[in-house]
């Protein structure tokens, strides 16, 4: 179809295939368009918590934004509850929109936003534990928990550590995306991270990465998340 320079929509479930075949991309949600543009664009800026649960998430952090660090869209920082109140963790983060300093917040992460650091570096905010491990040629996905109640999935590196291995993460601002808690039960904010998690080194909040992408009219993807849905 490229080829030959025809437009068509292609309708499916399956998200990564919508990114690999599409221009342009539209979400339905509750047989609603929710978003509609090229994929990078919908997965750098989503439009909402579901737009970003939609195209992959690892985890979800709450907490309140911090308004000595911005108020959005951009760079904030979030004060990310912990179990113990009077230790939170300062996380550097990128609002896709405009939110009131001190509201309550959602941290959704990206499966690119975490990254192991080497054991004592200074960038590193959290220390966790290894759950689990899989070997996928170019590298180890990771499923690591903080704590009781959290875990974080789709931690990718090139070494390899052993269930049960202690490591120190750092979380990249730029895949940190920030909502307002709704606290629906849809887009619940997730488990505060434990307290004996946090490490008082804190990473310097680095500045949110911008990018275009020219829309074509080539092939468009339409993903859903309900199989059932009609058109």
């Amino acid at each position: 179809m490229r080829e030959q320079g025809a437009t068509a929509v292609y309708i499916t479930h399956d998200q990564a295939e919508a990114f690999a075949l599409g221009d342009e991309i539209g979400i339905l949600h509750r047989g609603r368009l929710v978003q509609h543009g090229p994929p990078e664009v919908i997965y750098r800026t989503p439009a909402s918590p579901f737009v970003a649960r939609f195209t992959g998430v690892a985890g979800v952090l709450g907490g309140h934004l911090d308004g000595a660090g911005g108020a959005g869209p951009g760079p904030v920082r979030v004060l990310v509850a912990s179990t113990d109140p009077a230790r939170p963790l300062t996380l550097g983060a990128t609002a896709t929109a405009a939110i009131p300093p001190g509201s309550p917040v959602q941290v959704l992460l990206r499966p690119t936003a975490t990254r192991i650091c080497r054991t004592g570096s200074r960038p590193a905010q959290l220390r966790g534990t290894v759950r689990d491990v899989a070997y996928h040629g170019r590298g180890y996905d990771y499923v690591v928990a903080i704590g009781e109640h959290l875990e974080l999935t789709g931690v990718f590196d090139r070494r390899r550590f052993d269930r049960g291995a202690v490591v120190e993460l750092y979380i990249t601002p730029t895949a940190a995306l920030v909502f307002p808690d709704k606290e629906t039960a849809e887009e619940a904010t997730g488990a505060p991270v434990a307290a004996e998690a946090v490490l008082d080194r804190c990473a310097a909040m680095q500045p949110s990465e911008q990018g275009e992408a020219t829309a074509s009219s080539a092939p468009v993807s339409i993903a859903t998340e309900d199989p059932n849905e009609r058109w």
